[in-house]
């Protein structure tokens, strides 16, 4: 249930994405505000460094609210940011520290710069910009033109590194806090699934009390009353029946690893409306009949992937997950909602999502997905087993 224990974080990167964006955006003003002010103090070398800041404030902005990611786009602003710290003394003229201006406008780059490697990277790539940002900050804070006192120049240094650090121990508890529900969530379904397959150990253990109580009992009985050689006849054949249906009863012994629709259809209903409340299930066909167990493994995760996908993306009112149980023991999972819809001779093969979490996943086993989408028109996900 890899996928499903993500539901809940990929929210929450979602949001902390747009929200840095949104701060980012705010910043990008000062700093452009800030850079028009400082223009009789600055050469044009620092128009194309503020040029570039810009432009990668600007892809950052399009790969975090276009594409929902922010990787590799916050580095790569980071970078750019801390490379125009460097270019200060280049970019300002000497008497810039007289203009009345108390910092550079790339100033009001360097702390969002700072947190957006921080909540967008693994800690270990913020763990040496943080301080390689903070510290490059002191160094021009002391050269010509900025010409800082040196408490002052520790002063915004530490503010920098504490204050990007402190977002870093919030944002670290909100996630740990995410991952809990997900975790949580994942343990409620996998309880789910577990219990179907416990239902359908339990109906064959049933079956095997009943083969017990019809076939080997009344052989006890019948040879127990066997006072003629007809009657004895009769308790051997029946006792050789009841033994060949035992031994048939017992093969294969596959029973923790199978599962019926009846007890699947349940647990995957359950699952699916605890994860958000605009999902309807309906279910059709299901009986105590045994499931391939690998089909109905990669069918399951395929359609939670399919809803996680649409609850994140599609902006819809309303989910319906339909199982069915066909002729012959196929499966069909229908994941449909009425949502915002995609081209689909767009989505690259390296969507994880589809092509991996749901599409490999069901061909591995010998199935088929049907993908149908269009702008406005919401989706459908059609997976079934086997192919034809």
């Amino acid at each position: 249930m890899k996928p499903l224990a993500s539901i809940a974080s990929n929210r929450l990167e979602t949001w902390i994405r747009r929200i840095s964006s949104a701060a980012l955006f705010v910043s990008g003003i000062e700093v452009v505000a800030n850079a028009i002010g400082q223009s009789g103090f600055t050469n044009p070398r620092s128009d194309l460094v503020l040029a570039i800041v810009i432009l990668s404030a600007a892809a950052f902005l399009i790969s975090a609210v276009l594409f929902d990611r922010s990787r590799p786009w916050g580095l790569v602003h980071g970078l750019v940011v801390l490379v125009a710290i460097w270019l200060v003394p280049l970019t300002h003229d000497p008497d810039f520290h007289e203009s009345g201006f108390e910092r550079p406008w790339v100033w009001w780059s360097v702390g969002m710069a700072m947190i957006l490697v921080a909540t967008s990277h693994s800690r270990k790539v913020w763990l040496w910009y943080l301080p390689l940002t903070s510290g490059s900050w002191v160094w021009v804070s002391l050269q010509s033109p900025v010409l800082a006192g040196d408490l002052e120049a520790l002063l915004d240094g530490s503010y920098l590194l504490v204050f990007s650090l402190a977002i870093v121990g919030l944002v670290a508890l909100v996630r740990e806090g995410f991952a809990s529900v997900d975790k949580a969530n994942s343990d409620a379904i996998m309880s789910a699934l577990t219990q179907a397959k416990t239902d359908a150990v339990e109906r064959e253990r049933q079956r095997l009390d009943a083969l017990v109580h019809d076939q080997v009992l009344h052989t006890l009985i019948l040879a127990a009353r066997a006072d003629s050689q007809a009657a004895q006849e009769d308790a051997a054949k029946s006792a050789t029946n009841a033994i060949t249906a035992l031994l048939e009863a017992r093969e294969p012994d596959t029973t923790e690893t199978e599962v019926s629709s009846l007890g699947l259809f349940k647990a995957l209903e359950s699952a699916a409306s605890k994860l958000d409340g605009r999902v309807q299930t309906h279910s059709s066909g299901a009986s105590a009949a045994k499931l391939n167990p690998e089909a109905a493994q990669a069918l399951t995760e395929a359609s939670l992937q399919a809803i996680d996908n649409a609850i994140q993306h599609s902006k819809a009112k309303e989910i319906t997950l339909t199982l069915e149980a066909l002729k012959k023991g196929g499966l069909r999972f229908t994941v449909a909602d009425d949502g915002a819809g995609f081209r689909t001779d767009r989505v690259s093969r390296n969507r994880i999502g589809i092509s991996t979490s749901i599409r490999a996943r069901v061909e591995s086993v010998g199935g088929k997905v049907e993908i149908d989408s269009g702008p406005g028109k919401g989706t459908q996900v059609v997976m079934r087993w086997p192919r034809d």
